[in-house]
C-alpha cells in the first residue's frame, strides 16, 4: 500500500517537473484558453444561456449574460464546435483552430 502511494506521488511529481497535466496527460504548453461570444446573427444581441460544445473533447459550457463563454486549459488542436440556443438553428462549426495563447471566436446564430 505504501509502495503504491509513493509510486503515485513520484509519478505526479515527475509529470509536474516535465510540465504535464497529470489528469489529462497533455503537456501544459500545448493548452490554452478558448473563449468567445454567442450572438444573434441579425441584431448581434447576446444569446444568454446558449450551449457551446467541443465535440471531440466531450465538453460543453453555457454562455453568460453577455453571450460570453470560456473553456479553460483546452488542448491545442482543431475541433468541431456545436452551438445551440432555443429558437435558433443549431450551428456546427468545423475545423475551429485552438492554438497558441488565448483564442477568441464569435459564433452567430440564425433564428427560426
Amino acid at each position: 500500500m505504501i509502495k503504491t502511494l509513493v509510486l503515485a506521488f513520484s509519478l505526479l511529481v515527475s509529470l509536474a517537473v516535465l510540465g504535464s497535466d497529470p489528469v489529462k496527460g497533455t503537456p501544459l504548453d500545448t493548452r490554452c484558453n478558448f473563449s468567445g461570444k454567442v450572438l444573434d446573427k441579425t441584431n448581434l444581441e447576446a444569446l444568454t444561456g446558449a450551449i457551446i460544445e467541443i465535440k471531440e473533447l466531450g465538453t460543453s459550457t453555457y454562455a453568460s449574460f453577455d453571450g460570453s463563454f470560456t473553456f479553460q486549459n483546452t488542448p491545442v488542436g482543431r475541433y468541431t464546435v456545436v452551438v445551440k440556443y432555443v429558437g435558433y438553428i443549431d450551428q456546427t462549426f468545423t475545423d475551429v483552430a485552438i492554438s497558441g495563447s488565448a483564442i477568441s471566436e464569435k459564433f452567430r446564430l440564425t433564428s427560426y
